[in-house]
């Protein structure tokens, strides 16, 4: 069971089959414990966790019958992991060792994470030296970003940044790291965001720090993460490529707002599509046809070409469901966030509030990543719910 958390954590940052074989063996130790081991954990608030990932389903699966058959398949099978893991953390619930599997799968991921970065530095680290560039060139548009994780088949920036969130906050908010080396390891994985200029993770990482620095009450952490915030700021605006000030400063630059303000001027587009089929919404597959009508009568050529989503996960839903899809999904995510709310785990609250803010400016869930990354978190949800119901059962309230 433990060493299925690793290899999950360690794959998921790489190629979809390998998270994917990974999560099947997840699911295999919870058939083998639970037709061999002890019972599976009960707790009251499993038939809402369980609600939540029908309703998140629910649409896909309607969508078989009104949208394009092909599309709507695809887009039901990569929901899968929504259902799977939740399934599978709950088959696993009454194993003996099953509080350590978060532990577990943390430190596969941070294995993952750091088999990605030397993947990603090596390329650009061998270049910068046979070309004899200075390390300026390290923070140009030609190694960060999309250039960066190149040597990967499918690294998308702002879904690996969501990955490393997941490790700060648990580095921030648990034991998994000895209280001396925090905030080496925070840094180091902070730096790799900042590489990634995954500006929605780095928003996210920003609050968990934010968070973490005062419950600490320490004069000295906050005196050094301001003076850390302001050297990272000054190299921004000094650097001698405009790149980064263009990603992080655009407001102040008219010809950088109006090439990245796009991106909320093109979900018109999708609402345009809403407004053909309000209720329902046309469905897998007719959606995206719509919108690249509506992207070339907008003159968005580059959204056209390039065949874009919506880049909002909440548009998403309300164009190709409509309002019964939209408000299936927003049911969900107040469910959960409810859940979380009366919960004393506030590492998984502070994770979801950054998975909610993330699909402002992405359409998280049409990627098999940003599946398997929520299917995950509602996971660990559910178990952390069966846990504290199996330790408050126990005589004392021994731990397992």
């Amino acid at each position: 069971m433990l060493f299925s958390a690793v290899a999950l954590g360690a794959t998921l940052p790489f190629q979809d089959q390998f998270s994917t074989i990974a999560m099947v063996l997840v699911l295999a130790c919870g058939l083998l414990q639970y037709f061999f081991g002890a019972a599976p954990t009960q707790n009251k608030q499993l038939g809402s966790l369980l609600l939540v990932a029908f309703l998140i389903v629910l649409p896909r699966i309607t969508g078989l019958f009104y949208g394009q058959w092909d599309n709507a398949t695809k887009e039901l099978l990569r929901s899968a992991p929504l259902l799977i893991m939740p399934l599978a953390f709950l088959l696993l619930s009454g194993h003996k060792h099953v509080h350590k599997l978060r532990r577990w799968f943390f430190w596969g991921l941070v294995v993952g994470i750091t088999l990605l970065a030397v993947v990603c530095y090596y390329p650009v680290i061998k270049t910068m030296i046979a070309e004899k560039q200075p390390l300026s060139y390290l923070l140009r548009w030609r190694y960060m970003n999309f250039n960066f994780t190149s040597p990967l088949e499918d690294g998308h920036p702002a879904y690996l940044g969501l990955l490393i969130c997941w490790i700060l906050g648990h580095v921030f908010f648990t034991d998994f790291i000895i209280a001396k080396w925090r905030l080496v390891v925070a840094l180091l994985f902070t730096a790799l965001l900042f590489q990634l200029v995954a500006r929605n993770a780095l928003l996210v990482a920003g609050i968990l720090w934010l968070i973490y620095i005062v419950k600490s009450n320490s004069r000295w952490l906050q005196l050094g993460a301001a003076t850390v915030l302001l050297v990272v700021v000054g190299l921004v605006i000094f650097h001698p490529s405009k790149y980064l000030q263009d990603k992080f400063f655009y407001v102040f630059s008219q010809e950088a707002k109006e090439r990245e303000n796009t991106r909320f001027e093109r979900l018109e587009a999708s609402y345009e599509v809403f407004k053909q089929a309000p209720l329902f919404g046309p469905g897998p597959g007719e959606d995206n046809e719509l919108r690249m009508q509506a992207y070339k009568q907008m003159g968005e050529e580059v959204a056209f070409k390039n065949n874009y989503n919506a880049h909002n996960q909440y548009m998403e839903f309300l164009s190709t469901f409509g309002l019964y899809g939209a408000l299936c999904f927003i049911l969900a995510l107040l469910l959960v966030a409810r859940m979380l709310l009366r919960s004393s785990e506030r590492v998984d609250l502070y994770l979801w509030g950054g998975f909610l803010l993330a699909m402002i400016t992405e359409s998280m869930l049409e990627r098999s990543l940003g599946v398997k990354y929520m299917s995950i978190l509602l996971a660990f949800i559910l178990l952390n719910q069966l846990i504290s119901r199996r330790e408050d059962n126990l005589p004392d309230g021994r731990r397992p």
